[in-house]
């Protein structure tokens, strides 16, 4: 009898859900799924499955399903997402309900060594074709408007230079040009000569420069609180992270950051590999951003 209600009221709080409900992803298990070739609507399911779960970690079939069908999924396709799921144990079904896997665990069955903090979009946006623009969308938002090259995105996202930029133009991301500032010639002729042998320096109106990566600023996406992610990401940890590469903090808001970054970089890893130069933000007009050269 106790059974019978606590199913009749966890059903009544699940129905009529809107379209534009938030829902939590975190994208970089996304993208991590699309690089390994694994089936995304089986992790499509999972996060909506996720997001329907109200803590427990087992969710009524039915009562899913109708949902599923309320956020415009119609009843084959949800039958599909879910078969995909349950394969890649993502969910376990039960008599009745769906056993989701733990954050943790969905995010190593991707291939994830470790999650950033989750960012919440509309349901909308996530269910409805073109969806992967919004993933991106949210996968930038961890970025924080900093520069980054769209190398490095491939590299850490396994997304093409070119789609990402398809993505960010579906998904209206406003792109800021960003360029490092050195100094001027005259005051730091030594400096212009060493830097114009090195790629991507030049000289403009007196001024040293060199092209710095795009910064990003993505519209519809917000991050979420972190929540239990330190300890996610504790259960994540794997013994090759002590081996990876260290990472050096480049870009700077205020002079107090610019201080501290220069001290936690000066214990990081191998001092031949420490950057020269960090870089404080020191104008923002229009679509282009202007960063000051600091030597370490």
């Amino acid at each position: 009898m106790i059974c019978s209600i606590l199913i009749t009221v966890y059903t009544h709080n699940h129905t009529n859900w809107d379209m534009d409900t938030e829902i939590k992803i975190h994208p970089e298990i996304i993208f991590e799924a699309k690089r390994r070739n694994l089936s995304l609507s089986g992790f499509r399911l999972w996060f909506l499955a996720k997001n329907y779960d109200r803590g427990n970690g087992n969710i009524p079939v039915k009562s899913f399903r109708r949902y599923l069908k309320s956020i415009g999924i119609n009843p084959k396709k949800a039958s599909q997402w879910i078969d995909h799921a349950i394969n890649q144990k993502l969910i376990i079904k039960t008599s009745g309900f769906f056993r989701l896997t733990s954050w943790e665990t969905g995010a190593k069955i991707a291939g994830c060594a470790s999650l950033k903090r989750g960012v919440y979009l509309p349901i909308s946006n996530f269910v409805n074709k073109g969806w992967l623009s919004w993933v991106w969308a949210a996968f930038l938002i961890h970025f924080r408007n900093r520069p980054v090259c769209r190398n490095t995105l491939h590299d850490i996202s396994g997304i093409p230079p070119r789609t990402q930029y398809e993505y960010e133009r579906k998904a209206s991301v406003e792109i800021v040009a960003n360029f490092a500032d050195f100094g001027s010639v005259e005051d730091d002729p030594l400096l212009a000569i060493d830097l114009s042998l090195s790629e991507g320096h030049y000289t403009k109106a007196g001024r040293i420069r060199r092209r710095l990566g795009n910064s990003y600023l993505p519209n519809g996406v917000r991050l979420a609180k972190k929540g239990r992610l330190k300890q996610v990401n504790a259960a994540l940890r794997i013994s090759e992270v002590s081996s990876q590469r260290p990472v050096y903090y480049l870009y700077c808001e205020s002079d107090e950051e610019v201080k501290r970054k220069i001290r936690n970089n000066s214990r990081s890893g191998c001092a031949k590999n420490r950057p020269d130069f960090l870089f404080q933000h020191f104008v923002h007009l229009s679509e282009v951003s202007v960063w000051s050269a600091v030597r370490c």
